[in-house]
């Protein structure tokens, strides 16, 4: 009986999202300035994004702005636009044969999820670009949990955003 939980147990933690340790990863392609940045304020908007997400990434990037001392208006020095895309890591989702001993039902679909983030000024000069991305492995049975992936993401966009003010070298 003992080694049967044993091996629920093991599937439930390995079953579910496949990330790194961290959980988001993240890299900017343009990450430092040729001229110093003199903002105090900022506008945000989310493009192609899945509506059960968006709250939760608008939150974690009001979040960061204002940890790092910007204000949110609508007259802002920078506009932050988020780009939401999703990779297929692999075929069409794999649907099951019936004779495998699968603890969930239905098909897993494997994709890469991707948040491309672009920071403009007033001007509409591009002054910084990076995006978020996080692999996953889910059923159409499992949901969303928007408590785990607000620390997930809220870590992620604080260290995206760390050089956003960083001159060039």
């Amino acid at each position: 009986m003992a080694p049967k939980y044993f091996l629920l147990l093991t599937v439930f933690f390995v079953v579910g999202c496949a990330t790194t340790p961290r959980g988001v990863d993240w890299f900017s392609d343009k990450n430092c300035q040729l001229e110093t940045l003199d903002a105090t304020s900022y506008a945000v908007s989310a493009v192609d994004m899945p509506g059960f997400i968006e709250p939760a990434i608008l939150f974690t990037v009001h979040q960061s702005m204002q940890r790092m001392g910007l204000r949110l208006t609508e007259d802002a020095d920078l506009h932050i636009q988020l780009r939401f895309e999703q990779v297929s890591l692999g075929p069409e989702p794999m649907v099951r044969d019936g004779f495998d001993e699968s603890l969930t039902p239905g098909p897993i679909t494997r994709f890469n999820a991707i948040v491309h983030v672009q920071v403009k000024t007033r001007s509409g000069n591009l002054v910084w670009s990076g995006a978020l991305n996080r692999a996953h492995a889910i059923t159409g049975s499992e949901t969303f949990h928007t408590d785990i992936a607000i620390g997930l993401l809220q870590e992620a966009f604080d260290e995206l955003f760390e050089n956003l003010f960083q001159p060039c070298s």
